[in-house]
């Protein structure tokens, strides 16, 4: 079970880890990203693991894409990036795979505070809730 803003999401018994995980979207501090993979790529590989159909993949990733300001990048490899462009993949990446909770260890700490506002609030309107800033300090 996990606990978010008061709203429970309870996995059945036969749930398995990897059921589980994809509810959760990981933003890591140091991005993880694959080097030699485009941007684009780098989003999509998640999606591909799950076996998303291809027509989905390619929508979804390039919604997220848009949503962080990286469509212009998106045939860049990842060692070509900026640190906040990278960053900017990392957060695409982990919206792409539509999750119910997103997880981030300084999610915006590359970004200057106006990308990093919109990032907030363009992630809170995909969702369709508010932006949740209680643990960016932390």
């Amino acid at each position: 079970m996990i606990r978010f803003d008061g709203v429970r999401k309870t996995f059945g018994k036969g749930a398995t880890q990897v059921e589980a995980l994809r509810e959760i979207g990981i933003i890591f501090q140091f991005f993880n990203l694959l080097p030699y993979l485009t941007a684009e790529e780098n989003v999509a590989l998640p999606l591909r693991l799950d076996a998303v159909p291809h027509h989905e993949e390619r929508e979804r990733v390039a919604k997220a894409l848009e949503l962080v300001g990286m469509t212009h990048r998106k045939d860049h490899p990842a060692n070509a990036l900026s640190g906040g462009e990278m960053q900017r993949v990392a957060i695409a990446r982990a919206l792409a795979i539509a999750p119910s909770v997103v997880l981030a260890d300084e999610p915006t700490g590359n970004l200057d505070s106006i990308a990093g506002r919109q990032i907030r609030a363009a992630a809170a309107t995909q969702r369709g809730t508010r932006s949740n800033d209680a643990g960016r300090h932390a």
